[in-house]
């Protein structure tokens, strides 16, 4: 059927006109409507609508549709296809949740606009994958003169003011919660111990020494800063070997792009270990490129230390790497078969980081007498679930069921529930009791999931979908108090220096503009710019540029770059979405530029 729908349209090139002038129209109309150019006010929302500018916006887009669309190749569209569709879909259904905090499965316009909207962008998609295969240069690997010194020098002169408007470092986040608990010699495995150790050490000894938090503060952000600045080049210098061009252009983003060196001054444990996941991610590349065999031996050992620490710095790192060993073993034995080539069993160095981490997690919890932490964290996904039916369709559950539930979720505790994040509920989790009898409250929680699977959905979307819907506002935390300002607009980075810290800057201006971007709706409000700070539309550009790698069969380029993506997907049953759990996304750009932007010799 669809052949003969081809010749038709082949035959009949009006036929073929007026069909793409139609979907164009269509497509242009449903884009415009999903869009967050429309205000929920009459007044707002027509600025835009009832416009010269609206109307030259749609004339453009229907006749570069039909342009494109005239002459473009047939082959290898498949994936452009399925990658239009799929962001047809996390587009409609963030608008929902981004203004009504729930997405209606039973809103008939939703699934034509996912139709049309898909329609209308796969061939734009299509045509730019064909651009950049036409402008691909040949990978320029050779040996040249190592600029890590110079680069490194580099950004740590960019990021210097930053640091000084931040004296000593945006102490927040978990910083606290780690600090005290070395003060008071009681450790968890809630946090990750080398990293409580590394920072509650640095700032307990100078406070104890000196009376002063802030040198241990301060002490601690520049061996972070060096740290990163070291990784960033030696990541540039990689991407410099294959396409020239990148290194000076990624001096410049991670110079002056204002996310490095907000994330080069915190104490945050999630700078060193994107920057640690960055280092793996380029070492698995070499390895990938030349093969165990051709590898040289300190490559192999600074793959080991640096994979072992990434693992060391967050949860989700190992899941993630489980996750990639699994994929890398079937495709490179998959790929062994085909090509009728002897299996590479040095694969198995591959796991010497799992097992140097389980080793050294056992040693540290030990010697510090370490609690095991909660299962709040695993839990919190189910958590925000059963709030939210308990919220909105309170009735599914009979009086048995709200006596079970209460039992792990207090009565007087569940009004706490908020749709974009779990911390305030997920604190009142009664790990005790959910420890003693753990089938009772998945059975629970399984059976709500049964009864009433949309609000399960819309409980999890809402906590994850500002890592996959560009045009999210990141205010998770809006209305909630700090120590020294309450969120409002946004809470894009928590910006403060929290106790026993205090901020002392010593350049005023440069934080005020910090705090603007940190708290309010200031960059976000720039078109085109306000992209580049959205954890959303950097998904998409990964997505999109893997999608053209598998168009390409580039698998060597796509196996390393996998571990990004499956960081990223982690994240989406975690407890909400924020910056500072996505780092890799802007770490990793110009890597992934000089992947795509060449072709493999």
């Amino acid at each position: 059927m669809g052949k003969k729908i081809d010749k038709i349209l082949n035959d009949n090139p009006k036929i073929k006109t007026g069909k793409n002038i139609v979907v164009g129209l269509i497509g242009v109309e449903c884009l415009s409507l999903v869009l967050p150019i429309f205000s929920e006010t009459a007044r707002e929302g027509v600025i835009y609508s009832n416009s010269f500018l609206s109307f030259f916006f749609m004339v453009l887009g229907v006749l570069t549709y039909v342009k494109i669309t005239q002459n473009s190749i047939k082959e290898n569209k498949i994936v452009a296809y399925f990658l239009s569709f799929f962001y047809a879909v996390c587009l409609v259904t963030g608008r929902e949740l981004e203004s009504v905090d729930n997405f209606d499965v039973t809103k008939i316009s939703s699934y034509f606009y996912i139709l049309f909207i898909g329609l209308f962008l796969a061939p734009f998609i299509h045509s730019i994958w064909n651009l950049i295969e036409q402008k691909r240069e040949a990978e320029n690997i050779r040996k040249k003169k190592s600029n890590l010194v110079r680069n490194t020098i580099l950004l740590l002169l960019f990021w210097l003011p930053v640091f000084l408007a931040f004296y000593p470092g945006a102490f927040v986040y978990d910083a606290w919660d780690e600090y005290q608990q070395v003060a008071m010699g009681e450790y968890t495995t809630h946090h990750p111990l080398l990293h409580v150790l590394f920072l509650g050490k640095v700032v307990y000894y100078s406070k104890l020494f000196w009376n002063n938090a802030n040198i241990g503060i301060a002490a601690y952000t520049i061996v972070q800063m060096i740290i990163m600045a070291i990784i960033l080049s030696y990541s540039l210098e990689f991407a410099g070997k294959k396409w020239s061009k990148i290194e000076g252009m990624g001096i410049l983003f991670y110079g002056l792009f204002p996310l490095f060196p907000m994330y080069a001054v915190c104490s945050s444990k999630d700078t060193l270990f994107t920057s640690f996941l960055l280092l793996t991610v380029v070492k698995i590349m070499k390895i990938y490129e030349k093969g165990w065999e051709k590898v040289e031996k300190k490559e192999i050992i600074c793959f080991i230390i640096s994979c072992t620490l990434m693992l060391l710095f967050r949860n989700n790192g190992v899941y993630a790497y489980f996750a990639w060993l699994i994929l890398a073993f079937f495709i490179w034995y998959v790929a062994s078969i085909r090509l009728k080539k002897k299996k590479e069993w040095n694969l198995i160095l591959f796991c010497l980081p799992v097992i140097i981490y389980f080793l050294l997690s056992f040693i540290l919890t030990n010697q510090l007498s370490a609690k095991k932490g909660g299962s709040q964290e695993i839990m919190t996904v189910p958590i925000q679930q059963m709030a939210r039916v308990y919220k909105y369709a309170p009735e599914t559950y009979t009086e048995e069921e709200k006596e079970i539930l209460y039992e792990i979720l207090p009565e007087n505790e569940l009004h706490l529930y908020t749709p974009r994040i779990s911390d305030l509920l997920k604190s009142k989790f009664n790990n005790q009791a959910f420890r003693q009898d753990k089938l009772k409250y998945l059975s629970l929680w399984s059976k709500m999931g049964i009864r009433k699977p949309f609000i399960y959905l819309n409980a999890w979307l809402l906590t994850s979908y500002g890592y996959w819907y560009p045009d999210a506002v990141i205010n998770v935390y809006g209305g909630m108090g700090r120590n020294t300002y309450t969120y409002e607009e946004s809470s894009y980075f928590g910006f403060e220096t929290e106790p026993p810290g205090k901020r002392e800057s010593k350049f005023l201006w440069l934080e005020e503009q910090y705090r603007k971007i940190s708290l309010e709706l200031y960059q976000q409000k720039v078109p085109g710019i306000s992209m580049l700070f959205s954890p959303g539309f950097l998904s998409w550009c990964y997505i999109f540029c893997m999608g053209f790698l598998i168009r390409e069969k580039e698998w060597k380029k796509l196996i390393p770059l996998l571990l990004i993506l499956l960081v990223w997907s982690t994240v989406l049953l975690g407890p909400t979405y924020l910056v500072r759990y996505v780092l890799i996304l802007w770490f990793a750009v110009p890597v992934l530029v000089s992947m795509v932007i060449t072709k493999e010799n």
